[in-house]
């Protein structure tokens, strides 16, 4: 519920701070007191409009903060918590709005900058405001079947969620389906395309690294005759020696020998030889692999151009399936995978095809029972908001909740046609209204004034009580233009209403303000030569003058105040209750 509200420099108001509890609260005061000015903050705070209008003359921005206790709201909680706005063991949660100058404006849910978006989703799960120029929470369509499916109870919930998780499982193996198939053209494309791409590769039969080594014999088939040249070369002046000297191997050899000789007569020499001795074995060894080298330098004529043709092939390829034959394999693979999957795809749709008829046969008599079970509910709703607008001065109006199902070629086929179908069913339910006799029924916002509109909410509000719901209701002069009984009816509505939620209203009737739990009185005040709204709540001993006023205009007189002290008396003695949503089979009891 709404526990504080804080307003800073919005519109007449300098700074406020109003703190609310449980039950049924009204905001009283002359007119253009600023009651309206508190209902828009609110509103403002709630992700509702915002304009550099509303701030304060002389002022930079304008700021609302609503906090709210979520402790019996554990799905308020875990949608703050999914958005990254809350945490789902936190049981309080502020909404605060800023508005500047420039018109930019700021939203924050817990200190944490939030869209509005994700504001006002918050907000809808917390509070239900109906003024007298709104069209949100019971008006909206897209709220009706929820509104209509919790009405019915548990029973009827329960066949929801069994028909949302056959219809899940619909819409999943009809898109598996499609993705199998697709169009049938277009696999069959496809089919030829890949096989065509599979046995190029395959033709062509690449193997992991094969590029590298190719380029690496194209480089030494085209040098060849170089390579053979030097390798001959050296051979020749290391093994059989050129121009008539000795081969280098032998001359070493020879020095070696020497040095070694002489190292009898000066020992340092010994080392010297045995390097030089190793140096000619090795210069031996390198002329006997030259000779292999050059051995293998042979090559088939043409094979120089067999390598040129194979590195081509070998390109063409990795432009259009890789860079490398490493990549080149890879797509090979995928796309067998692919040909495979296409190839069994009529079998695999066939058999999707036939575990779809059944799970359709299956939900389309679900959803035609649950459609009998909202039916069976739109009637007992209709009957109860009937009664209730009777008491509030509607009597000539007709309530009327439509249940239509839309054509869907595509759709599950009930009763015979075919008609779309989602997690809620084949039903689109909207609540319709007509305030005379002899008017077309029309969607609530559409043809609702302000006073009937607050009223049709009042009405509904009071029938779908016991069905749960959003916790905090605001009512902007709901009893707008009535008196006698249906002031009465509005005031004892109200006050049962606050008995399972918590119930805001401005009103300018005593009747109702007398039926509140608590009393909030709200007026201008002049200082320093501005004007500034204020707001307190009233203790039990200021009530009366109150009330008083709202009879006569002047709370002193004795006799309006003997009156105001009756009514309060009056209210205290006999609380109304709130009648449950009637069980199938039953009747709303009076209130």
């Amino acid at each position: 519920m709404l526990t504080d509200l804080f307003i800073r420099d919005f519109a007449l108001i300098e700074e406020l701070h109003l703190s609310f509890g449980p039950g049924f609260s009204v905001l009283t005061g002359e007119t253009g007191a600023g009651k309206s000015i508190i209902i828009d903050a609110l509103q403002m705070a709630l992700g509702g409009r915002a304009s550099a209008d509303d701030v304060r003359t002389g002022a930079g921005e304008a700021r609302v903060e609503a906090v709210f206790d979520l402790a019996a709201l554990p799905e308020a909680r875990r949608l703050a918590a999914a958005m990254g706005l809350g945490d789902p063991d936190e049981n309080t949660l502020i909404l605060t709005r800023e508005i500047g100058r420039s018109g930019r404006s700021a939203s924050r849910v817990n200190g944490r900058p939030a869209t509005l978006s994700a504001m006002r989703q918050i907000a809808a799960r917390l509070v239900d405001l109906r003024g007298q120029h709104e069209a949100q929470g019971l008006f909206r369509p897209e709220t009706h079947r929820d509104l209509l499916d919790a009405a019915g109870g548990p029973a009827l919930l329960a066949l929801r969620g069994r028909v949302a998780a056959l219809a899940g499982e619909r819409a999943r193996l009809s898109c598996e389906r499609a993705a199998i198939l697709g169009d049938e053209k277009e696999r069959l494309r496809r089919l030829d395309l890949l096989r065509y791409q599979v046995e190029e590769i395959d033709r062509a039969n690449p193997r992991p690294g094969e590029a590298e080594e190719l380029a690496a014999r194209r480089r030494v088939l085209a040098n060849a005759e170089r390579l053979a040249g030097a390798a001959a070369r050296a051979y020749a002046v290391l093994y059989e020696g050129l121009s008539g000297r000795p081969a280098a191997a032998d001359e070493l050899g020879r020095l070696a020998a020497e040095l070694l000789h002489l190292a009898a007569v000066d020992p340092r020499l010994q080392p010297l030889g045995e390097l030089l001795q190793g140096t000619a074995l090795q210069a031996a060894e390198v002329a006997r692999e030259l000779r292999r080298y050059q051995d293998g330098l042979a090559y088939e004529p043409g094979e120089l151009a067999s390598v040129d043709e194979r590195l081509d092939l070998l390109r063409r390829l990795a432009r259009k399936y890789g860079e490398s034959v490493e990549e080149i394999l890879a797509f090979r693979r995928e796309a067998a995978s692919e040909i495979a999957r296409l190839e069994c795809a009529e079998a695999s749709a066939a058999e999707m095809e036939a575990r779809l008829a059944e799970l359709e046969a299956s939900l389309a008599v679900m959803a035609a029972d649950l459609s009998a079970r909202r039916a069976e509910a739109a009637a007992r709703l209709e009957e109860g908001v009937a009664a209730e607008m009777a008491e509030l001065g509607l009597e000539k109006a007709h309530f009327q909740v439509s249940l239509r199902r839309r054509p869907d070629p595509d759709g599950l086929e009930v009763g015979g046609e075919r008609v779309a179908c989602d997690a809620g069913g084949v039903d689109q339910v909207e609540f319709l209204f007509s305030a005379n006799p002899g008017e077309p029924l029309q969607p609530l916002a559409r043809v609702a004034s302000g006073g009937e509109a607050s009223r049709l909410a009042l009405a509904l509000n009071t029938v779908l009580a016991g069905a749960g719901g959003v916790p905090t209701l605001v009512f902007d002069e709901v009893d707008a233009g009535l008196g006698g009984r249906a002031a009465q009816a509005v005031a004892r509505k109200l006050s049962a209403l606050g008995r399972c939620r918590q119930v805001l209203c401005v009103t300018h009737l005593a009747l109702v303000a007398a039926a509140a739990d608590a009393h909030y009185t709200v007026g201008k005040a002049e200082e320093g030569g501005r004007t500034r709204v204020a707001a307190r709540r009233l203790v039990d001993g200021e009530r009366p003058a109150e009330l008083a006023r709202m009879l006569a205009g002047d709370g002193s007189g004795e006799i309006s105040l003997q009156h105001a002290r009756a009514m309060l008396a009056g209210a205290r003695a006999g609380p109304a209750e709130v009648a449950a949503f009637p069980a199938a089979g039953e009747r709303a009891a009076s209130p």
